[in-house]
């Protein structure tokens, strides 16, 4: 029971919803709080307005006001007690009022809507003068409606400054939130990509804070890429030209001693030529290999075409390369353990690693060792181990390991890795291909 409780508020806690849903829910909470806040408020108004028509004498005062102001319209129109039209309008004017006009104790005036007796019992007469002489005028007032009426006024329109208000502040604090991802997008555009964006609540502005710190990591690790590569193709260049350096200076000089004819016999100028001519192909190879390294490293996509098994695949390139390396006086030992496990690789890169590898080989490993060959299968990759034993180190031979950097970056393109291990004179190769799933 505690796991499926906790589990329900673990989905509620990652439950996402929209900017819309925040709103709707900002203003039924205003709602409520300034509906809340209006019984309140009228509450204390109320009360207000009731002790302060009770603890003076607002009635008598406001029936005199009214009595005064009914005596100068009497007396601008030129009124009479009869004239009930003129009458009326003014009182309708007044909206508050109830007036009975009496003249020699007969009712000649009467817009209260209720008995004249009434009337004479609850409000005391006013002697106001007409155009046909005087008459006792009897006026109530329904004063605490007026008061009250302005009172609802204020509760109303308090209320509704606090709804606003809510509602203000709780958009404000999402525009807060938007302006500091304007701000945060002005730090990225000024190149600062460690800047971490802060991703808060769980709607669009979200997802969109999210996006922006994914494109953030993903320009980062470019540029980090970028500057990898950079780098390594200085460091190749610098290299390239030391080592390029070397046969041409070697050609230059076999040149001038066959130019200025200081060769003894013909057996040392054809000597001298098979130099230049070593050099020469030294050259060819260097030049081979850069521009492979260059055409590796256009960044354009593969399409990885071939699909089949470690030995579907490598069986003839292997044994092309063994039977070229038995040639060339080395032994091979082969240790295979072929399995079913399928993996898609690109054609024509695993021609070219494989001849990557065997210039390598006759490069650098000692024919007095055997070189292992094995496969090698793991929980998501497999592959082909090449192992063997570097012989001591000798002249004029290129140093530069492009052939290794255009091994490890076919190997990237094709989604596998390429793995160097060096324990003391031991050289160890790993070719490792992702499984595809069945």
């Amino acid at each position: 029971m505690r796991q499926w409780i906790r589990r329900q508020l673990e989905n509620r806690k990652n439950k996402k919803t929209t900017i819309y849903m925040e709103l709707l829910k900002l203003l039924i909470l205003s709602f409520v709080i300034s509906f809340a806040f209006l019984i309140v408020v009228d509450r204390v108004t109320n009360n207000l307005v009731d002790e302060y028509y009770d603890s003076i004498d607002y009635e008598e005062r406001e029936t005199n006001r009214y009595a005064r102001q009914f005596q100068n319209y009497i007396e601008k129109k030129d009124l009479k007690s009869t004239d009930k039209k003129k009458l009326d309008k003014w009182v309708l004017k007044k909206r508050v009022l109830l007036i009975a006009i009496y003249k020699k104790n007969r009712i000649v005036y009467n817009c209260s809507g209720v008995s004249a007796s009434a009337l004479e019992d609850q409000a005391k007469p006013y002697k106001l003068k007409f155009a046909d002489g005087k008459a006792s005028v009897y006026i109530q007032g329904v004063y605490s409606y007026e008061l009250y009426y302005y009172a609802e006024i204020f509760s109303i329109i308090l209320t509704f400054i606090v709804f606003f208000s809510i509602v203000m502040i709780g958009i404000r604090r999402r525009m807060k939130y938007i302006r500091q991802l304007s701000n945060d997008i002005k730090i990225l555009e000024a190149g600062n990509l460690d800047y971490e964006i802060q991703a808060k609540g769980k709607d669009e502005l979200y997802e969109l804070a999210l996006g922006l710190d994914d494109m953030r990591k993903s320009l980062k690790k470019q540029f980090e890429v970028k500057n990898e590569v950079m780098k390594a193709n200085s460091k190749m260049v610098t290299e390239m030209s030391h080592d390029i350096r070397t046969p041409l200076t070697s050609i230059m000089l076999y040149s001038e001693i066959l130019r200025s004819g200081k060769c003894r016999d013909e057996d040392q100028f054809q000597g001298y030529l098979e130099k230049i001519d070593q050099k020469t192909k030294q050259l060819k190879v260097m030049s081979d290999r850069l521009f492979n390294y260059s055409l590796i490293n256009v960044d354009q996509e593969i399409q990885l075409e071939k699909r089949g098994t470690l030995e579907q695949i490598f069986f003839d390139p292997l044994s092309e390369m063994c039977g070229y390396l038995e040639q060339q006086g080395y032994q091979i030992r082969p240790v295979f353990l072929f399995k079913d496990t399928e993996i898609k690789v690109h054609d024509a890169y695993i021609s070219r690693i494989i001849d990557n590898v065997t210039s390598n080989i006759v490069k650098y490993a000692d024919p007095e060792f055997p070189i292992i060959i094995r496969s090698l299968y793991v929980e998501d990759d497999c592959g082909i181990v090449l192992e063997n034993v570097v012989k001591e180190h000798t002249e004029n031979e290129e140093s530069t390991k492009i052939g290794l950097s255009n091994i490890k970056k076919m190997m990237g393109k094709m989604c596998g890795e390429c793995r160097i291990e060096e324990r003391d004179d031991l050289f160890i190769m790993t070719l490792l291909f992702k499984k595809e799933k069945k």
